[in-house]
């Protein structure tokens, strides 16, 4: 291999890398902003996170617990799309409202 290749693919390996985290970045920032509209429907309607955990338990028999609600609105794990669905039939709400806004 040359100098000259070996530098093309150093510079490519930085550009992935780039990509990398600019797509980490946009992931957090994903979380963040579902996290914060699950919150305002759940706030809106003025449950508490228990509250929201033993609801969804009843109307679709999914069990989430309320610390990974309190995750899901902080934004630090995203929320997965089976949970996301019922979620989404308990606020009445579109998977493209919770997910993009």
């Amino acid at each position: 291999m040359t100098i000259k290749n070996l530098n093309a693919s150093k510079k490519l390996d930085e550009e992935i890398e780039l990509s990398k985290q600019e797509l980490d970045k946009k992931k957090r920032k994903l979380k963040k902003e579902t996290g914060l509209r699950l919150y305002k429907l759940r706030t809106g309607r003025g449950l508490r996170l228990t509250r929201l955990s033993s609801e969804l338990c009843a109307a679709s028999n999914i069990m989430i617990s309320e610390k990974e609600l309190r995750r899901y609105e902080n934004g630090e794990t995203a929320i997965p799309v089976h949970y996301a669905i019922e979620i989404c039939k308990f606020f009445d709400v579109s998977l493209d409202y919770l997910y993009i806004g």
